[in-house]
């Protein structure tokens, strides 16, 4: 996998929270990154946001919805479990913006913690 396409899954992330879209739609794209991604952290918080999305709105949300708007309105709420949601979206929106912008590719970067050194610069 390629540089470009080790960053293109982040921006996906990004794109999908960022994306005014039915619940319907949105599930179905983080259900798409949860299974494509190789960053287990991404998989990880693409499932998690989805199962969080339908115990909270189960088909009582419809419409088209922008994840980072929902967020944006839950801050500032007295309700927990949508507070939660709005700094899940946050923590996951920073996380991609973060890797999205890292030097080292994500092949790198899963090589290393898997115990791969790079060769010898000569």
């Amino acid at each position: 996998m390629s540089k470009t396409d080790d960053k293109k899954e982040y921006a996906d992330m990004m794109k999908i929270m960022d994306a005014e879209a039915s619940i319907t739609s949105t599930l179905n794209k983080l259900g798409q990154i949860a299974i494509d991604s190789e960053d287990e952290k991404l998989k990880t918080a693409a499932a998690g946001l989805a199962s969080h999305i339908r115990s909270l709105f189960g088909p009582k949300l419809s419409g088209k919805n922008r994840l980072l708007t929902l967020a944006a309105n839950f801050k500032a709420g007295h309700d927990l479990q949508r507070k939660q949601f709005a700094e899940r979206i946050v923590q996951i929106w920073t996380y991609c913006k973060q890797m999205s912008e890292e030097q080292e590719p994500q092949w790198q970067i899963l090589a290393l913690r898997a115990g791969w050194t790079p060769p010898a610069v000569q």
